[in-house]
């Protein structure tokens, strides 16, 4: 990462690590931050920041070479994620087993579990992101009048009733 402090690097690497959390990253990087509150509206600063994006964005882009690299798309993704939302797993467990002498022997066997349900919860989460299920509805808004108002200049009827336009036009 180019032009970077060594704790906005470490912010992006661990920002990107913990699922995009940039108040917990900012805790980590920045050991002497005690606020939390500080810690908020500084992650939100630095993911303001133009060098912090950029470096997001190259990474975000090293994480897709390397996911195509190992044969891991979209599809993949969300088929996983729909086989976790919606069956078991099947994991190797080692078992204590009778051999034919009758000896106590170590064996490796297939063994179906049920998914935790913190982990189907996380997977509904997820999938639903991934297919935009919780991305807001966008509103196109147009007005009859293009010109911006100048909002100093208004008296709070004046942005009452510029408000209720706006709404109505939603």
């Amino acid at each position: 990462m180019t032009n970077l402090t060594k704790q906005q690097e470490k912010f992006v690497e661990l920002y990107m690590s913990n699922g995009f959390d940039g108040f917990h990253a900012y805790k980590e990087a920045y050991e002497n931050c005690d606020s939390d509150q500080a810690a908020r509206v500084n992650a939100c600063k630095a993911l303001k920041n133009e060098k912090i994006l950029e470096a997001i964005e190259v990474a975000e882009g090293d994480y897709k070479r390397i996911a195509r690299e190992e044969g891991v798309d979209r599809k993949k993704v969300t088929e996983r994620l729909a086989e976790i939302i919606n069956g078991e797993k099947i994991i190797l467990k080692k078992v204590k087993e009778l051999d034919a002498k009758g000896k106590v022997i170590l064996v490796e066997k297939e063994v179906r579990v049920k998914h935790d349900p913190k982990d189907i919860v996380s997977a509904i989460n997820t999938l639903a992101k991934l297919i935009g299920d919780f991305s807001p509805e966008l509103h196109k808004v147009t007005m009859d009048d293009q010109t911006a108002p100048d909002f100093s200049k208004m008296t709070v009827e004046e942005k009452e009733e510029y408000k209720k336009k706006l709404l109505a036009n939603l």
